[in-house]
């Protein structure tokens, strides 16, 4: 743009002022400029040049700029303007500015129309929009043709194109004029001529292919062609990545023997829709030696091999950005989690305390001579210390679900529910400063994991907290949540804090872009929010009032919306949940804990009803059960530390594959991934705990089913 600038006699030194840039940053080619910068950079353009006009004219010139031999070297691989901008939308468009999209509407021989429209996080420059319509028109000048005409519909944000391209009538009307020259008996030699013309053609474009082959052959992305799903050619790159040592050695397989088992639906999907149906995604790929990678995958494109239509896929391994993305979406969950600690540890702490004293109540007065008149002081402290330790139990249960938020378990999800867990937790955070306005619609599941999303709705409820903290009124927060016009479930957080300026507005969902002091955030809250929304197939945004407004007045406006979960999805979690047990009839049952007040206590429940035995730790009980192998139930926690329950099970299942079927399982948190691998798999009744009799006893008797 600099060249072309220079080119039209624009002052370079007055460019570089106007953009915030230093000379050598516009002069280095290679250099790389924000976006932010490059608008203020087209900004400066329009304010030398003069107009759009002479904007447009500055876009036709860059094409012809010395530093720009990319584009018109792909011009040479064409043999229409049309195929021209296919490519340039399609390859060249997307590597300027990542994340900035450029639909190719419709493309014909007379006419191609291009559809931009800027995301939320860019800032908008229509001044962007008139340099890219007088490119447009110029594209066509790169393979001999006039300028095209260019119609143009252009405003800050999105701009749409109709190129219209002049008629290509060179190389079929010469030879039409020979023809005619031939039948009026013109001499032998113009035939001749026009057959030497048409081999030199056919040779030219027998060499453009190769060109074209060699280039995709040596791309550092995977490259597949395959009809059917059968690869016909794969490149380099796609061989080494999958492991193979050779291209030839993929040629012929199926391209399902290369995607993980759990992806293999969605790629069938895939295969068998209209390629221009397609969309980019990720899949996950099995290598040669067995190990799992994810494959970001662009969107399908037709291409003819061999004389018949076959489909070019082209693949990036993204392994390692996706480790590092889950490990920022990690960080980020336990700075949320940093924030409510201390409102976490007082709601813990206040039912703990009145547990506490009321089973000292209930001790000492079982150490009375005469305890029949203590008995009603003593229900009461009991149910007391009951309900107290029950609160603890469902704060506990409420931290497990956030923890567990890496776990990408997608089912049909209460929102609902979600922002009651949320608001348990940070209840005491926000409502030191904020009152807390709360209305929640009759709703519809939705597609999502429980965890994840209650990250969604932490983050968007402290982001309001802090910025009532920093405008220092009287907070408000408003959640809400209902089905919007178009079906959708709506969550919409609002608060009266500082508001949010238009121009951090469009970059709010960029990672690490933060306008809070050192040390109170990382930037990563609301792009992680918006990954998180996005993968559910729902949308996420934010509104800001830009006037100042009364301080009572709610200025931030945040909303997700969902989809709405199939039917059938939801009729088969409600399946799971089983019918109640029936009445419980006496049992032999083993209990296996490394805690030893755990399994007395267990024993102490189950006594009354069943026959009960106590091994505390995986040995004694392995030792126990190859004496006695005639135990009804055997009840085993998960996490010990000699022998854990999970070898304990395998070794049982290899020696007695029918006792193993009578393993109920105990965890307080299954940390590891072995654990939490283990019980989703295992076809055992499971429990969580701590769990009340009510639900032991149901666990018992689930083994009856």
């Amino acid at each position: 743009m600099l060249e072309a600038a220079v080119a039209r006699g624009l002052d370079v030194n007055a460019l570089a002022r106007g953009a915030a840039l230093p000379i050598e940053a516009l002069r280095d080619a290679g250099a790389h400029v924000s976006w932010d910068q490059f608008v203020d950079f087209n900004a400066s353009l329009a304010q030398l040049a003069g107009g759009p006009a002479e904007l447009e004219a500055l876009g036709a010139a860059m094409l012809r700029a010395p530093s720009e031999s990319f584009f018109p070297l792909i011009a040479r691989f064409v043999v229409s303007a049309s195929q021209l901008h296919e490519l340039g939308t399609r390859y060249v468009a997307p590597s300027v500015f990542e994340g900035l999209p450029l639909e190719l509407v419709d493309a014909s021989d007379r006419r191609v129309v291009l559809r931009c429209v800027l995301p939320p996080s860019f800032r908008g420059s229509a001044h962007y929009f008139h340099v890219c319509k007088g490119t447009l028109g110029a594209v066509s000048t790169l393979v001999g043709l006039p300028p095209s005409t260019v119609e143009a519909e252009i405003t800050a944000r999105e701009a749409t194109y109709v190129v219209l391209l002049p008629r290509d009538e060179r190389r079929w009307s010469a030879m039409l004029r020979r023809m005619r020259r031939w039948v009026a008996g013109r001499p032998l030699a113009d035939l001749l001529e026009q057959q030497d013309s048409m081999r030199e053609s056919y040779e030219a474009l027998l060499r453009t292919r190769q060109e074209f082959h060699d280039v995709l052959a040596r791309a550092p992305l995977a490259a597949f062609i395959h009809r059917d799903g059968r690869y016909l050619w794969v490149n380099a790159a796609a061989a080494r990545l999958l492991g193979y040592d050779e291209p030839d050695e993929i040629v012929g397989q199926h391209v399902l023997e290369h995607v993980h088992p759990d992806d293999r639906e969605r790629v069938v999907q895939r295969i068998s829709a209209p390629a221009a149906a397609s969309q980019p995604g990720e899949y996950r790929m099995r290598r040669r030696d067995g190990s799992t990678v994810l494959w970001d995958v662009a969107p399908t494109q037709v291409v003819t091999f061999h004389g018949a239509p076959a489909r070019l896929l082209l693949a990036n391994d993204i392994t390692e950005r996706a480790r590092a993305r889950e490990q920022l979406a990690l960080a980020d969950r336990l700075g949320s989690f940093g924030l409510i600690a201390a409102s976490v540890a007082h709601e813990i702490n206040n039912p703990l305390a009145y547990a506490q004293l009321s089973v000292q109540t209930i001790s000492r007065g079982l150490d009375k001579a005469d305890v029949a008149p203590s008995l009603p002081a003593l229900r009461g402290a009991a149910a007391t210390a009951i309900d107290g330790l029950e609160r603890v139990r469902a704060i506990v249960a409420d931290l497990k679900t956030f923890a567990r938020a890496d776990e990408e378990t997608i089912a049909p999800t209460d929102l609902n529910d979600v922002v009651k867990t949320t608001l348990r937790l940070a209840q005491k955070t926000l409502g030191s400063a904020s009152r807390i306005d709360v209305s929640l619609g009759d709703l519809p599941k939705v597609n999502a994991n429980h965890g994840r999303l209650g990250q969604v709705v932490l983050n968007l409820l402290l982001n309001a907290h802090e910025a009532i903290e920093d405008r220092g009124v009287a907070g408000v927060i408003a959640l809400r949540t209902a089905v919007d016009d178009s079906g959708l479930v709506l969550l919409e957080i609002a608060d009266n804090g500082t508001g949010i300026p238009d121009k951090v507005l469009s970059r709010v969902f960029e990672p690490f872009y933060t306008t809070k002091a050192k040390g109170r955030g990382t930037g990563l809250g609301l792009s992680i929010c918006h990954r998180i929304v996005g993968a559910y197939g729902g949308t996420i945004t934010l509104e800001s009032a830009t006037a100042e407004v009364p301080a009572s007045e709610l200025r931030t406006f945040a909303r997700v919306r969902l989809r709405v979960a199939s039917q059938a999805a939801e009729t088969e979690v409600a399946s799971e949940r089983g019918t109640p047990p029936s009445p419980a009839r006496r049992r032999r049952i083993l209990i296996v804990d490394d805690e030893p007040a755990v399994g007395a206590t267990i024993a102490t429940t189950l006594g009354e009803d069943h026959d009960v035995v106590v091994e505390t730790g995986g040995r004694a009980a392995r030792r126990t059960l190859a004496g006695d192998p005639g135990f009804d139930v055997v009840l085993c926690d998960v996490m010990m530390p000699d022998i854990d329950g999970i070898q304990l099970f395998e070794e049982i299942r290899a020696a007695n594959e029918q006792l193993a079927t009578r393993f109920v399982f105990m965890s307080g948190g299954a940390f590891s991934s072995r654990a939490r691998s283990f019980l989703a798999n295992a076809k055992s009744p499971s429990l969580e705990k701590p769990f009340t009799g009510a639900q032991l006893s149901a666990a018992i008797e689930r083994l009856r089913r």
